[in-house]
């Protein structure tokens, strides 16, 4: 049996505990609750396009709601998951 094994070298601490936390699995929820973030946020954005369409400060205040939306439903998906 031929096993070859691989050696990392690191230029620092840092990305060396980045990497070992990424690849761990660790870093699972951070990257679940980006995705959420997306998802809801441009969810919402064109829910909120979509039915204040004749108001004429939509636009903005929709931006500034999903953003919220979005912001909120990423923290509980990260705080479930780190849990």
């Amino acid at each position: 049996m031929n096993s070859t094994q691989s050696i990392i070298v690191y230029r620092n601490p840092m990305e060396q505990a980045f990497w070992e936390t990424v690849m761990g699995g660790q870093f699972f929820p951070v990257i679940a609750a980006i995705i959420v973030f997306f998802v809801v946020l441009l969810t919402a954005h064109n829910l909120l396009e979509r039915f204040n369409r004749p108001r004429a400060w939509n636009s903005p205040v929709n931006g500034y709601v999903a953003m919220a939306l979005g912001a909120v439903a990423a923290v509980v998906v990260g705080w479930m998951l780190w849990i």
